[in-house]
């Protein structure tokens, strides 16, 4: 989850943004940060807890992990459905199992983007992009 958004951030270190000149990666960086940031923030959450939770946690994350990875070419098959698949299913699952609003973004935005490819860079030849 954060190697693949540091990779993306830097990917896009070469873009410029039109007014400012300032470089894309700015912009681009909050998704690793953001990552890490709720990274740290479940764990100390679940240090407060009980290990049988964190093993349910463990397990049942895993198992959403291993589904999406095996149903990768279905869900990028059913085109902008998987937007509701991701924002609606796991988002409301999110939250339905107790996850802070946040966080059950983060994970939905985080699992679309990994899911469907979309933080792969984008080749394109606009006057902004440095060579």
């Amino acid at each position: 989850m954060i190697p693949p958004s540091w990779s993306y951030a830097n990917n896009q270190a070469p873009i410029l943004s039109p007014a400012l000149g300032l470089s894309d990666m700015i912009r681009t960086s909050a998704i690793p940060v953001a990552a890490m940031l709720m990274l740290l923030q479940a764990v100390i959450r679940l240090g407060r807890g009980s290990l049988r939770a964190l093993g349910l946690a463990v397990v049942l994350l895993g198992a959403i992990a291993v589904l999406l990875w095996a149903g990768q070419s279905l869900i990028i098959g059913i085109g902008n459905w998987n937007l509701v698949l991701f924002f609606v299913g796991l988002l409301g699952l999110g939250v339905l199992a107790g996850v802070p609003v946040g966080f059950s973004f983060g994970m939905a935005t985080i699992s679309f983007l990994l899911t469907t490819n979309a933080a792969r860079p984008v080749s394109c030849s606009a006057p902004w992009i440095r060579a």
